[in-house]
């Protein structure tokens, strides 16, 4: 395993650098997500330049990369209130749904998919069908500053990641309106 990473900007510094090296494929797996995508489709990168996001800025530098493939994790609905349903919780978790829906229909070219029990973070590179390196550990596609830590994957750790990355893939359902409109529907049963 290589180097530790422990600041947000240096982690997407690093992942800068893959994009630099011209891949032709990247892999993401992701426990949740945040880019700067309300769940009413808004961007915070128009509102006004007042705010920036490195997860958006990060997924901007992949638009010219011919496969993006990014696994999203859902997370579990929990009410507050473990022995009855709450409306706030179940409001919370649809705009989580919407927010992710939106952030797939921006980036519309990547190819996205969900998965309720992935809880995985990779940042894969390829070019070639050759893995040029990775980026694993705590650290989810979001701006967040919490305290974590990521590390730099050798091209032989990011094809282990890889193989792993492809079953929970392949297990799971694209971001797409009914997809999305099914897990809604279901908290609200």
């Amino acid at each position: 395993m290589g180097k530790i990473i422990v600041d947000t900007d240096e982690h997407y510094l690093a992942l800068k650098e893959y994009v630099t090296e011209y891949p032709d494929s990247v892999y993401i797996a992701t426990y949740g997500l945040y880019v700067g995508i309300t769940g009413d489709g808004r961007n915070c990168h128009e509102w006004g330049g007042k705010y920036t996001n490195r997860a958006q800025d990060f997924l901007n530098a992949l638009v010219d990369v011919p496969k993006v493939h990014i696994l999203v994790g859902l997370p579990a609905l929990i009410y507050c209130d473990k022995s009855e349903a709450c409306e706030h919780c179940e409001a919370k978790h649809i705009s989580f749904m919407e927010r992710m829906l939106h952030t797939a229909k921006k980036w519309d070219a990547f190819h996205w998919k969900m998965a309720p029990e992935m809880h995985m973070k990779f940042f894969g590179f390829y070019r070639n069908q050759s893995p040029i390196g990775g980026i694993t550990g705590g650290r989810n596609l979001s701006d967040s500053d919490w305290f974590d830590i990521s590390f730099n994957l050798t091209a032989k750790e990011t094809a282990a990641m890889r193989k792993h990355f492809d079953v929970a893939f392949k297990k799971s359902v694209t971001v797409n309106q009914k997809n999305v409109e099914a897990v809604e529907n279901a908290i609200a049963k």
